[in-house]
């Protein structure tokens, strides 16, 4: 378990080298907007693997920025995921991991049968490809250039798959799970 520590002034020399360096071209990965907005975004961080981790909280919900690798930083993948997947299962992101350890070279996706689905994980020499994205293009466009390169991780229930944007959605999920008990 990572332990947060809130930023403050005092926390700016151990956060700058990670953000002197960050890759993300958007302005809230810096240390001073960090501590500028420290009483709105209430943001703490933590370091795991060469990585700075930061967790925010606003409105009382926590936010996690993306993680920033260090100089001894080591982010050979991107793993994608969705937040409105209800039934994916802890054991089938870690089977996927696993899959995907197997030929890190690929992408991995999850799939049931020849649907594709989230989550996925790419190679790091396509995160140009995926920084490069505009508008509501998504991973999927880089998947279609590189099908050569898909392996598709299969799941045991196609409800994993399942992604609920609407509380229709939700409840026709709830009905599925009902009919299959």
């Amino acid at each position: 378990m990572l332990h947060f520590t809130p930023v403050t002034a005092e926390s700016m020399p151990l956060l700058r080298p990670y953000y002197e360096t960050c890759p993300y071209r958007l302005c809230e990965y810096s240390s001073g907007v960090k501590y500028m907005w420290r009483g709105h975004l209430r943001s703490e961080y933590a370091f795991t693997d060469g990585c700075l981790v930061i967790r925010n909280c606003i409105d009382g919900v926590p936010q996690f920025d993306y993680p920033i690798p260090g100089p001894e930083g080591d982010v050979d993948a991107a793993l994608f995921m969705v937040a409105d997947q209800p039934c994916l299962s802890r054991w089938s992101t870690e089977g996927l991991v696993s899959f995907y350890l197997k030929e890190p070279d690929k992408i991995a996706a999850m799939a049931y049968g020849a649907r594709r689905g989230n989550p996925v994980i790419f190679p790091k020499d396509m995160f140009i490809e995926l920084r490069d994205l505009t508008g509501d293009t998504g991973g999927s466009a880089v998947i279609c250039k590189n099908q050569d390169k898909l392996r598709l991780y299969q799941v045991e229930d196609e409800l994993e798959l399942f992604d609920a944007d609407r509380a229709a959605e939700l409840e026709r999920l709830r009905r599925e799970r009902e009919r299959r008990i």
